[in-house]
């Protein structure tokens, strides 16, 4: 299909792009009409459903004083301009937002890498040992007579693999507008793909099992460490940590999971001054194109990790299954009566829950450690409630799950809303952009390329939970 233009001249009328309207510019005269059929090869789909693309085409409307308006699925994009010449640098700007260049289809693809060993070098076996109940395997290190040392190029190969995919993620990302949040999370990375018949593979073998499951969705991060005992033993072990000692600060949220979204909705106050419902966020339940995870296995550790990056929904109210005020007025917040907790408890009617279509409520209490002074590390503790009984109270316990996770805070600046109508975010290389040491004095890292820096922080992680958990 090629790329076709048509210029219609129309009564001048006084019309104002949306993004005019926002921000209270004065209306301008558009009496240029033109419909822009992008080509099919080469380019970014026209989609009115993308919200990326809605995003930049609000972008280029303020930019160029014109309106622009998403029909359908490949179906023109209409243009009002002031003159054809506005008209035209409105083209332009599209056209060069919408190329779609190398790497960009692959950009929200999952990877599944496999750790080399971290203490003994010597060549091993991987074994899928079996998830109690289900038909996912995790694997494990195991050890054998041999003597011969594992070859020092497969722990080179693993880091070369997993900064290809960061900078392939961080080339794509750059040119995202939206709003996103990144975590590295710990937990324990389960697969389904096997060799029929076969349990044990070199880690040759097992990396390149790993390298199909990620394109096949074979493979699941199971993120839920155990329950309120082991929050306790977590906390006790990071007490213990001189890089941890005690949390910053405590945090309350309430998450309402709904048929298609989960709502993430921040609680400020406390129990002296009463707790309100404060700042909103919205995900998508179903994995899509707004989220991506670049997965490592660990088979000689009790637990793997995963950087993950997602897009909230960034959209008005009313285009939300729920809002803050609709939240306010629906479930009600108390605090937990293990008042040394620090723990909430939300309640919701059941006509509300029916209304609304809320399949479950969550409690989230979150402490924040930081760790070197770099990144902070969150202990997350779950406590949910099924509200699909339908009765007016939550009858059931509720079901308790532990969760941790680090970051850096500059994350949400570097990931906060920009502009890319003109050009990508001015970011460094992902890995140099993202984890390069802070160099000061007293940070070990400070001598480490950005992914060793990564993965020393990362491994002091997974060294502190494979003690307790």
């Amino acid at each position: 299909m090629s790329h076709v233009t048509g210029t219609r001249q129309s009564k001048s009328r006084s019309v104002a792009s949306s993004s005019s309207q926002r921000s209270g510019q004065v209306s301008e005269v558009l009496s240029t009409q033109v419909d822009l059929l992008v080509p099919t090869r080469g380019f970014r789909i026209v989609d009115d459903q993308d919200r990326e693309l809605k995003t930049i085409l609000e972008q280029i409307e303020y930019q160029h004083g014109v309106r622009i308006r998403l029909k359908g699925q490949q179906d023109p994009i209409q243009i009002s301009a002031a003159s054809p010449t506005n008209a035209r640098d409105t083209i332009g700007s599209i056209m060069k937002s919408l190329v779609l260049r190398e790497g960009h289809a692959t950009v929200w693809q999952d990877s599944v890498l496999v750790a080399p060993l971290s203490g003994d070098k010597r060549v091993i076996r991987i074994l899928l040992q079996e998830s109690p109940g289900t038909t996912w395997f995790r694997p494990a290190a195991a050890p054998t007579d041999s003597t011969q040392v594992a070859d020092a190029l497969t722990a080179q190969a693993y880091k070369s693999d997993l900064t290809a995919a960061m900078v392939r993620v961080g080339d794509g990302l750059r040119y995202s507008p939206n709003r996103m949040r990144m975590r590295i999370a710990f937990g324990k990375l389960f697969f389904k793909e096997r060799k029929r018949g076969t349990t044990s593979y070199t880690l040759d073998e097992f990396s390149r099992l790993a390298r199909r499951v990620s394109s096949r969705g074979t493979s699941h991060m199971e993120m839920r460490l155990g329950g309120e005992s082991m929050r306790e033993k977590i906390q006790h072990a990071f007490s213990l940590d001189p890089d941890f000692g005690d949390p910053q600060r405590t945090e309350n949220f309430v998450i309402v999971t709904t048929k298609n979204v989960n709502l993430e909705v921040s609680v400020d106050g406390n129990q002296d001054s009463g707790l309100s419902f404060g700042s909103l966020n919205v995900f998508h339940r179903e994995k899509s194109h707004r989220s991506v995870e670049l997965a490592t296995a660990c088979p000689d550790k009790n637990h793997d990790w995963v950087m993950k990056v997602e897009s909230p929904i960034d959209e008005t109210g009313n285009k939300l299954p729920l809002d803050q005020r609709t939240l306010s007025k629906g479930i009600k917040i108390r605090p937990s009566a293990n008042a040394n907790s620090n723990c909430i408890e939300p309640y919701v009617a059941a006509s509300f829950a029916q209304t609304h279509h809320i399949e479950a409520l969550i409690g989230k209490t979150t402490w924040s450690y930081y760790l070197n002074k770099d990144y902070i590390v969150e202990l997350s503790l779950y406590r949910q409630w099924s509200t699909l009984s339908g009765t007016q109270r939550q009858p059931q316990e509720p079901v308790t799950g532990v969760s941790v996770s680090m970051y850096r805070p500059e994350w949400n600046d570097n990931l906060a809303n920009a502009d890319v109508s003109a050009g990508p975010r001015s970011w460094e290389t992902f890995p140099k952009q993202f984890f390069k040491s802070s160099m000061s004095p007293n940070d070990p890292t400070r001598d480490l390329d950005p992914i060793d820096a990564l993965l020393y922080w990362v491994g002091k992680v997974q060294t502190l939970l494979d003690r307790v958990v």
